[in-house]
């Protein structure tokens, strides 16, 4: 920066500066450009050391700015009276501070209204989706009190946080609650308003009902699936699987004496299996007090005695010309 600009200071006593003024100035003379932003960093390296006049001081902080702007492209170049006519907005006993940020909304917020009473009367709040709390809860504040109950006999009223305090539960909020606008069969925990700083918790009883599918990720994504009036193409199918778990099958339904050696055992399997492929076809080997002395195998089935069932030839008559001596 030029000299003569330095020439337009004030005389001494003029203003009295202090270093919050300091990094006030520096702060809106160097964020004039909304591409070169001052950090942070930079601030703490341009922290002058105070010595001498106020005018010095001020001289001296203005000179640590200009170093940081020539090293940006476009920096604005004020006059050192521009700048002190900006210290002199700032209250010389009180320094204020202030950062304005956009509020995003948070992803795993859903909105919930509660119905009030039988005329419809409601309210509607924020509930942030929590899959750590086994209970949905909502601060009484938000509730009048003749919408929840305060008795709590029949309600586990034993819930933690997560440091270990206990959850001052001072009511039960149990009736009808919309979930972006979907009813849905919930009971709020009515809890002090100390609990927590969102209005309410949707908690896993939420997450947990078989009508609904929640996806956590970058975004929340929550599929209702209405049963009453639905087509194949939301189905449920998870809720409609059967899960074999350390199952051990046994393939026939077999029951062969095992005092058979393994080949006529075998070859008795083999020959049911193929004979009784019908699945109401119902047999089952006798046990071993129904084997005759000769260990012939004797055939239970829902077929008459009557009935022929081996091309021609009795059961009896079979086994005994297969497997008798």
């Amino acid at each position: 920066m030029a000299s003569e600009d330095r020439a337009d200071v004030e005389p001494r006593g003029q203003f009295n500066v202090t270093l919050e003024d300091l990094i006030a100035t520096a702060v809106r003379a160097a964020n004039l450009s909304e591409s070169h932003q001052i950090t942070n960093n930079e601030l703490q390296n341009l922290i002058p050391e105070f010595s001498g006049s106020p005018e010095e001081n001020v001289d001296q902080w203005f000179k640590r700015i200009d170093k940081v702007q020539d090293r940006r492209l476009e920096a604005p170049v004020l006059s050192t009276n521009e700048r002190i006519r900006g210290l002199q907005t700032t209250p010389d006993s009180t320094t204020t501070t202030m950062m304005i940020t956009e509020k995003k909304p948070n992803i795993y917020e859903i909105p919930v209204k509660l119905q009030l009473d039988e005329e419809g009367s409601s309210i509607s709040v924020q509930a942030m989706l929590d899959t750590g709390s086994p209970i949905s809860i909502i601060k009484a504040q938000y509730l009048p009190t003749y919408a929840y109950s305060t008795d709590l006999n029949n309600f586990n009223k034993d819930f933690y946080g997560v440091n270990g305090a206990k959850l001052n539960i001072v009511g039960i909020f149990d009736r009808k609650v919309f979930v972006n606008d979907r009813p849905m069969n919930i009971v709020f925990h009515v809890v002090a308003d100390d609990t927590m700083s969102f209005p309410a918790i949707l908690g896993r009883d939420f997450t947990s009902l078989p009508n609904i599918k929640v996806v956590l990720g970058d975004t929340l994504v929550v599929t209702y699936y209405d049963y009453a009036n639905c087509d194949d193409q939301y189905e449920n199918t998870e809720l409609e699987e059967i899960m074999l778990i350390d199952c051990n099958v046994k393939e026939g339904d077999l029951n062969i004496n095992p005092k058979l050696d393994y080949v006529t055992k075998s070859d008795v399997e083999t020959r049911m299996l193929l004979e009784y492929d019908d699945d109401d076809d119902k047999f089952e080997f006798e046990n071993e007090s129904d084997l005759d002395e000769n260990d012939h195998v004797e055939v239970c089935s829902e077929y008459s005695d009557n009935e022929d069932v081996s091309g021609g030839e009795s059961e009896q008559e079979t086994n005994e010309n297969e497997y008798g001596e």
